[in-house]
């Protein structure tokens, strides 16, 4: 596989051409580079997932369909009317239980984008 292709199943596993079931559009390396190279980053990354189809994502949880960076996920919670929003960082939290790491997810807190919100 090409480094565009696995950066590509990190967002939309099922549109690569190594999946094996998914959607229909695939995307070839050199069109992968010419969506990015084309497009800004935010419009190249929705074109893509954009082209994911759910179905295959419901018989294949492990898939990715999406990308997030702390804009685009700050703008998504204040449209559904979270008032306060920050980001914030694994263990890091104002909430004494979510600096607990006995209770809180560890599974790659080093690629994980950690966001908090208040009504």
């Amino acid at each position: 596989m090409s480094l565009e292709e696995i950066f590509l199943g990190e967002i939309a596993s099922s549109v690569t051409e190594s999946c094996t079931e998914g959607s229909v559009e695939r995307m070839t390396t050199e069109e992968i580079r010419k969506t990015f190279q084309e497009k800004k980053l935010e419009d190249a990354l929705d074109y893509c997932t954009n082209k994911c189809q759910i179905e295959a994502h419901r018989k294949n949880p492990g898939f990715h369909m999406n990308w997030f960076t702390e804009e685009k996920l700050a703008k998504m919670l204040k449209e559904t009317g979270f008032k306060t929003v920050y980001k914030s960082q694994y263990l890091q939290s104002y909430c004494p239980v979510l600096r607990n790491k006995y209770y809180f997810d560890q599974t790659v807190p080093e690629v994980s984008l950690y966001m908090e919100a208040k009504k």
